[in-house]
Formats: structure tokens, C-alpha cells, sequence
């Protein structure tokens, strides 16, 4: 009876570890043919900001364009050339009603003269900070100890994107993933440095965005394009720092 309990939990185990490995699975890219028109929509976005509704999709666009010039992309390229949004203004259509359709999505690509069209939905940025208490030394100065010692200050933003390609014809979605997206920052001051302003909120979600948008180009072309870690260390102090349990890493 043991020995078949134990190889009962050895089977559920190895059923868990095989579904943990397909969930972490990377979603092969999509194939959008040569000489295929695509539309890139605005994104619906949780906290409907500028940054990611606009901002995010003329990113990915600005690249595809440069990069994959044998498929035409069609986005908003300014407030003044705005193909896209133009259209669902006159029509009354949103950026969330278009991820929530694909039969709605289909119809704006058709009416755009495209073949595809990729909507997503980013969701509000999540972001956080740490101040140490422990002081640190810097070791790229003799002595360590007095004027040279540090406190740190960590900081992160992370945010999830999630994208689909909808054919026009059938108005389907032939390809969707999720991404993960998130970026981290240690700013160090030293003891007796009265102003420890952390890294403006607006550049941790500026940064956010160039991130995702690294991120989604690779999903669509890992061959033209690469990943970025998650989380990506975007500021690390120059110094070399020493703690009671050794010398630190950031990475």
C-alpha cells in the first residue's frame, strides 16, 4: 500500500509539474502573411490613460513599421494623423468596445481596408518602493565606514498586456497572448543626504510602456526582435556595496 501511495503522489506530482510547464509556455507567434494589411487599435486600459491607450500601440506600430515593412501597418501616428481613432470617434466606437467585439473589431478592420486587427487591454500599473534601514558600505573606497555608508531604496512597476489578432473575414481571434511586464530601480544615498527623492512615478509608467512594448514586438516577431528580462533593471548604484552577509547584487 506505500509503495503505491508514494507512486500515486509521484504521478500527481509529475502531472503538476507538466501542467506549471505549459502554463509557462511561450505562445508562438502569429502568421500574418506577406503584403497583409494590419490595424492597430487603440488598447483599452484600466486606468484609460494617454500612456497606454495611445502611447503603448504607437510604440509597437512605430517598430513594425521600420522593422516589417512587408505587411502595412495602419495605427495613429500623431494627434493629427490618426487613422484609427479618427474612425472610432465618428462612429462612436471605443477602444474597449472593440476588445470586448471581434465581430466589432473585424468590422473597423474592413472599413480601414485591413486584413487584421490586433486590440488589447493593459491593465493599471502596479507600482511600489522600499527604503532599507540597514545601512551599506561602499567598498570602492578604503575604509567603509562614516561619509561612505548608504541606504537604498528600491522601486518597481509591473503591468499585464493582453493582445489579440482578429482575422476581418471570419472576425475571429487567430492569436492571443498574455504578457507580463515589470521593471525595477535602486537609487542609493548616502548617510546624511537629507534628499532621497525616489524615481518620478510618471517615468516608472514611461518606462512601463517601452518595456510592454518590447515585449509585444517580440511576441509577434522573435525573430526581428528582442525580449526584455521581467523584472528589467533599469538604475543600479555604481557603487560597490557590502553588507553584514557580504557584497550585494542587484541583478
Amino acid at each position: 500500500m506505500i509503495g503505491r501511495a508514494k507512486l500515486t503522489i509521484g504521478i500527481l506530482i509529475a502531472l503538476m509539474a507538466g501542467l506549471i510547464g505549459c502554463s509557462q509556455k511561450q505562445v508562438p507567434p502569429p502568421e500574418i502573411p506577406e503584403g497583409a494589411t494590419v490595424v492597430i487599435a487603440p488598447f483599452d486600459s484600466e486606468d484609460k490613460s494617454k500612456e497606454m491607450m495611445m502611447l503603448l500601440p504607437y510604440t509597437i506600430g512605430t517598430q513594425l513599421s521600420l522593422k516589417v515593412d512587408s505587411v502595412k501597418w495602419i495605427y495613429d501616428e500623431s494627434e493629427t494623423v490618426s487613422p484609427v481613432s479618427s474612425y472610432l470617434k465618428k462612429n462612436n466606437i471605443t477602444p474597449q468596445d472593440l476588445f470586448n467585439s471581434p465581430e466589432l473589431a473585424a468590422k473597423v478592420a474592413k472599413a480601414l481596408g485591413a486584413n487584421y486587427i490586433i486590440v488589447g487591454y493593459v491593465n493599471k500599473p502596479r507600482l511600489g518602493k522600499r527604503e532599507e534601514n540597514r545601512p551599506v558600505f561602499d567598498k570602492t573606497k578604503p575604509g567603509g565606514r562614516g561619509a561612505d555608508r548608504y541606504f537604498l531604496l528600491y522601486q518597481r512597476g509591473s503591468i499585464d498586456l493582453t493582445l489579440h489578432l482578429i482575422d476581418a473575414e471570419t472576425a475571429k481571434p487567430i492569436w492571443s497572448t498574455k504578457l507580463k511586464g515589470a521593471v525595477k530601480y535602486v537609487k542609493a544615498f548616502q548617510s546624511g543626504t537629507p534628499d532621497r527623492s525616489p524615481i518620478p512615478d510618471s517615468r516608472i509608467v514611461a518606462d512601463l510602456r517601452k518595456h510592454l512594448a518590447k515585449r509585444a514586438l517580440h511576441a509577434l516577431y522573435p525573430n526581428i526582435f528582442e525580449d526584455r528580462p521581467v523584472p528589467e533593471l533599469l538604475e543600479k548604484p555604481k557603487q560597490k556595496f557590502i553588507t553584514s552577509g557580504g557584497i550585494l547584487t542587484f541583478e
